[in-house]
């Protein structure tokens, strides 16, 4: 009938009542009290938690409330379900309602501090890859400038012959600057810091691009590296930036347990998994990680490497986590360590 029945005191400091105020009906409510969305559009009543159970539905809504006196806002989990008579008829309504405004303030903070932590941490690692981006570098510019060198000498003798070598090694000279370019970008879009972006992507195509990005030039020297990707498209609904940072990070710590080591072989894998999830397995020969280790490796600012921050194996965490994914290894003294990542699988659908 549109009639309160009971509410509670905490009922009361829930809807930011500073006096003894009681709704004693639906419309003092609707009156006082609104439902919007995130950005602030009202949710039409009808859509409501009371309305969804006065039609006979049981659930839980979180949704924002606010005062249209005030302009106060508030975070609400609500669960609701319908009260049936005897006769199967619905006669009312029951609601218990939580504030969880300080809760998701708290996730929203957290979600922010892990985004500036990624992004150190990229920064961080740009330091560590600058040695490895110089030389990708140099070889494309090296190229143009050789390129460049020959066709002027080409065009300089004159004749046919020699004009179309030179338009031959101009050609070559425009494949390298669009390499370097390539190469560029890739490190922009590494360190860039903006908005998670996710879309399909091929996992494979982030393995190599990650490959690209970390084993290139003294990093890679006297390595042997293994690639056993699956041979069908394996799509995830991902950021392939963070994705790619989490396995630079993981290529990152395999050659540095590897070095040393008599074998220095780095194997690269992706398979799927039940027909649910992607998985990519890092796995190295190194030493291995003591048990000691192994029990805290995944907290913050542990490390086994004389320098470094400790963070790159919880970035790496969150951000396989905050995909629906999550991140384990395996270790062994005598064959190394893997570390194995999961995804959602997804489809091009």
């Amino acid at each position: 009938e549109g009639n309160f029945s009971h509410s509670n005191e905490a009922f009361a400091t829930f809807h930011k009542f500073h006096n003894a105020q009681r709704f004693e009906t639906l419309s003092q409510y609707t009156a006082l009290v609104e439902a919007v969305t995130a950005n602030g559009r009202p949710i039409p009543f009808d859509e409501g938690p009371i309305s969804r159970a006065l039609k006979g539905e049981t659930g839980l809504a979180e949704i924002t409330l606010r005062r249209k006196d005030t302009g106060e806002n508030w975070i609400a989990s609500i669960n609701f379900a319908p009260i049936i008579g005897e006769d199967g008829v619905v006669e009312g309504a029951v609601l218990t309602e939580r504030d969880i405004t300080e809760l998701r303030t708290s996730e929203a903070r957290l979600e922010s501090i892990r985004g500036d932590l990624a992004r150190v941490g990229r920064l961080n690692e740009l330091g560590q890859i600058s040695a490895g981006l110089a030389h990708e570098l140099n070889q494309p510019l090296a190229a143009m400038l050789n390129y460049s060198n020959v066709a002027r000498r080409f065009i300089a003798q004159g004749g046919a012959v020699a004009l179309e070598k030179a338009c031959d090694a101009i050609a070559k000279s425009s494949d390298q600057a669009i390499r370097a370019g390539e190469i560029i970008r890739r490190m922009r879009a590494f360190i860039e810091n903006r908005e998670t972006s996710r879309t399909l992507v091929s996992i494979n195509t982030i393995v190599e691009d990650a490959i690209a990005v970390e084993l290139t030039g003294a990093a890679a020297e006297h390595i042997t590296i293994r690639m056993e990707l699956a041979a069908e498209t394996l799509l995830v609904n991902a950021d392939p930036i963070q994705i790619q940072q989490v396995l630079v990070n993981l290529l990152r710590n395999a050659v540095e347990a590897m070095d040393g080591a008599a074998a220095r072989v780095l194997t690269l894998s992706t398979k799927v998994i039940e027909d649910k999830a992607v998985e990519v397995a890092v796995r190295d020969t190194g030493s291995g990680i003591s048990q000691e280790l192994a029990n805290i490796l995944f907290m913050p600012f542990v490390t086994s490497k004389p320098v470094g921050m400790g963070i790159g194996l919880v970035i790496s965490q969150s951000i396989v986590e905050a995909h629906g994914g999550r991140i384990t290894f395996e270790t062994d003294p005598d064959r190394g360590t893997i570390f194995h990542f999961r995804l959602p699988i997804a489809t091009s659908a």
